[in-house]
């Protein structure tokens, strides 16, 4: 595949070779923030040539997560488990915004992976909602900046992405 991607709460994945044993924490946040004190969410999956995470044989995607408290927090006691929202991420630049992809993972609070679908939210110049079991793409995104949030069983994770849909394309 194209390496594990590894994510801290609602930030953007980052993409490691196979074979990288070790990443800071510190890392996973924008370079602009610091790494809080509280509770935190952990993901990781491998990444398949496709650029998504792929399916188990048990129907499940291929990933993980992990909940972990930082300085005096003590773990929450909630029973909820977490959503992860792969994919879109960052800035889609003329064709790259042709096919922006989607995919949003439902994990258990014990960290493993759901079937169940998650509902993912677009708002922006276009608005919707769907609520498949699996990977999709949206095709001919205007430009401008989308909240994109994805839910399911009470957790939910949002991103603002922007796609400038005139960039790269010829004058």
């Amino acid at each position: 595949g194209l390496g594990i991607d590894v994510a801290l709460d609602d930030n953007r994945p980052r993409r490691l070779a196979s074979s990288a044993t070790l990443i800071t924490l510190g890392s996973l946040v924008p370079a602009a923030e610091e790494l809080r004190s509280g509770e935190h969410w952990l993901f990781a999956a491998p990444i398949s040539a496709s650029a998504l995470v792929p399916q188990n044989a048990a129907g499940t995607r291929a990933a993980v997560a992990v909940r972990f408290s930082i300085g005096d927090a003590a773990p929450s006691s909630a029973d909820r488990g977490t959503v992860w929202l792969h994919e879109p991420e960052g800035t889609y630049n003329g064709p790259n915004g042709a096919h922006v992809p989607f995919e949003a993972i439902a994990f258990s609070a014990a960290g493993a992976a759901l079937p169940s679908p998650c509902a993912v939210r677009l708002s922006g110049k276009h608005d919707g909602e769907l609520d498949f079991p699996g990977p999709f793409s949206v095709a001919e995104l205007e430009s401008g900046d989308y909240e994109v949030t994805a839910s399911a069983a009470g957790s939910a994770s949002r991103r603002t992405i922007t796609v400038n849909a005139e960039l790269g394309m010829p004058k």
